[in-house]
């Protein structure tokens, strides 16, 4: 699905990249019910944003990351996220290494993982009404 320009905002994958891009998102109008941050780190900087600006999560908008660190249950409201195996993905990837051909000529690379979304309380339906 593509996304209207304006829609991704590109930042570090820190703390204060997260912060940096909700500040943008900010200026913006916040155009979204819902920021899915690319890491949890970047999701934890961006409810700082939001906070420091007036906005509740989730009252206002809806607040999710990527990786699941463990802090991320501690926050408040605590932190919607993604979860991976990624002990079970490192296996995988170096069973993929140890299995190829030294020509190149192994099996296929890619491989599906599963992962969850780990359902906190930064998420709910938007309180606010959208124009």
């Amino acid at each position: 699905m593509d996304l209207p320009a304006g829609r991704v905002v590109e930042g570090a994958f820190t703390r204060d990249g997260g912060y940096a891009a909700a500040r943008r998102l900010i200026s913006q109008g916040a155009p979204a019910t819902c920021i899915f941050a690319t890491t949890d780190v970047m999701a934890i900087g961006a409810m700082a944003a939001f906070r420091e600006h007036g906005l509740r999560v989730p009252g206002d908008l809806s607040l999710a990351g990527f990786d699941d660190i463990p802090i991320v249950a501690d926050l408040s409201p605590p932190l919607t996220t993604v979860r991976l195996p990624l002990t079970e993905m490192g296996e995988r990837v170096m069973a993929l290494v140890l299995r190829d051909r030294p020509d190149g000529r192994g099996r296929s690379r890619m491989e599906r993982v599963g992962g969850e979304v780990v359902l906190r309380g930064s998420t709910a339906p938007p309180q606010r009404k959208r124009e």
